[in-house]
């Protein structure tokens, strides 16, 4: 007798059928690659906000080929659920500017905001994507995932945040965008060649792939050629968050 076990199991009555992954359809803005690539990390620890209960604090940032997710925390003295189901970011159709609001400034005046809904789509946007989700945590702590598209240029990606019900006032952090586009040339590609997915976009029943190893490719960070927009994040005097 084995230690799990005493012997093989039967296979269910109506097994599900395999499923083989596709190839990277390269729609960047539509989220994170995860199923494809290792993203590059970038260990930027930083607080982004706070006050006398709460703090809000990057962790890092995952940087893809041409895309990245922030990873944000949150932390407070008294409990951070008030029945909001483990989330603490949320789009909404009409915006809560007194709930927790994150959005970005790109060096040319381009914004993107959690004040709005973003909806992936099969083509490209014409303004950039912030996306954000809830993770795990506690009644003390919670993390959230940012994603944001496209990479910054050279300069300066201004990452502002607000809680007017915890007492955190606009407040800007101001991150290196050279770095982080440089960092993206460090993501790896996992599965290189994989067949496209059929033009009906219904996955087939594909035999198994091979067990061999396969070794991280890199993928080349694409330059946005979109022309810059001009709407700026309202005028308000920022506040300094070294000293958070």
């Amino acid at each position: 007798m084995s230690f799990f076990t005493d012997g093989p199991r039967e296979r269910p009555l109506f097994p599900v059928p395999e499923q083989e992954l596709f190839g990277y359809e390269g729609r960047p803005w539509t989220g994170p690659p995860g199923d494809h690539i290792v993203p590059a990390l970038l260990p930027w620890a930083r607080p982004l906000g706070r006050s006398g209960r709460t703090i809000v604090a990057l962790r890092g940032i995952e940087v893809w080929p041409q895309a990245m997710t922030l990873r944000l925390a949150v932390y407070s003295r008294d409990s951070l659920h008030d029945g909001r189901a483990g989330t603490l970011i949320g789009h909404r159709r009409v915006p809560d500017y007194h709930a927790l609001l994150i959005g970005v400034l790109y060096p040319n005046g381009r914004r993107a905001s959690s004040e709005t809904i973003s909806v992936p789509s099969a083509a490209e946007p014409d303004q950039p994507v912030l996306r954000a989700s809830g993770g795990g945590g506690s009644a003390f702590h919670l993390d959230h995932e940012v994603f944001v598209w496209p990479l910054p240029r050279d300069g300066t990606l201004t990452l502002v945040v607000q809680w007017l019900d915890r007492g955190i006032e606009e407040t800007h952090t101001a991150l290196d965008g050279a770095a982080i586009r440089a960092a993206a040339g460090d993501a790896g590609e996992l599965w290189p060649g994989l067949p496209k997915r059929p033009g009906n976009g219904v996955a087939a029943v594909r035999p198994a792939a091979s067990s061999g190893a396969t070794a991280f490719s890199t993928v080349p960070a694409v330059r946005p050629s979109r022309p810059p927009g001009s709407s700026p994040l309202p005028q308000r005097k920022p506040r300094d968050s070294s000293g958070a």
